[in-house]
């Protein structure tokens, strides 16, 4: 039997950093960064993002499954997609069919970083609230402009009814991104989509409740292992 192999995509905050440990507990886990990350030019466009993610996976063995993140899940989604020979099962962290930005409009960079966190984590002046801050820095501002205008634009609701594969939609009941209720419509709109609510979590879910967030993905994994042996 073989296992599917867990594939990490980070969204608008902290590029990789995101994961902290999280991808480093799971057998055979590869983590994915976007264009311009952690720097370079960024890609602005959802559907040539979507193409690089495409041509990264292809050359991953395997069964596969995407952990998204925020824009990441989305972009997952949409890889499900339009792919779906690629993907057999995608878990969303933090998502909803559209991302609810928070306002940034006149900030500076520094003021741009700390509203960012403060919506997304409980502790967002802790030591990973400070990883996420200088991975943004190195990051820089054209990218995180344009990974934020890619949370704006991006609304998957009529693409989620196409998805195929299992769909595990994971938030916090405290995110303002995907607030729960949003979150519920797009599980609902996935033919196999499923919703866990996390008490006490913010946007990221997997810094406020780490145990629990890399419960739910072990058991995600473990559930479609045995699916897959039996096709």
């Amino acid at each position: 039997m073989t296992a599917p192999r867990p594939i990490f995509l980070h969204g608008a905050i902290g590029g990789s950093s995101c994961w902290g440990s999280v991808s480093e507990r799971f057998d055979g886990a590869a983590v994915l960064g976007l264009p311009g990350h952690p720097n370079g030019s960024p890609v602005g466009d959802a559907g040539e993002v979507v193409g690089w993610i495409a041509l990264a996976l292809a050359q991953l063995p395997g069964y596969r499954t995407l952990i998204g993140h925020g824009l990441g899940g989305l972009l997952a989604l949409e890889v499900a997609r339009i792919h779906p020979d690629l993907i057999h099962g995608v878990i969303a962290l933090g998502c909803a069919p559209q991302l609810s930005v928070p306002d940034v409009a006149g900030l500076d960079h520094d003021d741009v970083l700390a509203r960012i966190l403060t919506s997304s984590t409980r502790e967002p002046a802790g030591g990973f609230g400070h990883v996420l801050t200088e991975a943004m820095q190195i990051i820089g501002p054209e990218t995180l402009e344009a990974d934020l205008d890619m949370c704006r634009d991006l609304n998957i609701l009529d693409g989620a009814r196409l998805v195929r594969c299992p769909v595990l939609v994971v938030v916090g009941d405290q995110d303002t991104w995907a607030p729960p209720d949003s979150a519920a419509t797009l599980a609902l709109t996935l033919p196999m989509g499923h919703l866990v609510v996390v008490t006490g979590a913010r946007h990221l879910v997997h810094a406020d409740a780490p145990a629990t967030t890399q419960l739910l993905i072990a058991a995600f994994l473990a559930r479609l292992e045995l699916t897959l042996a039996e096709q």
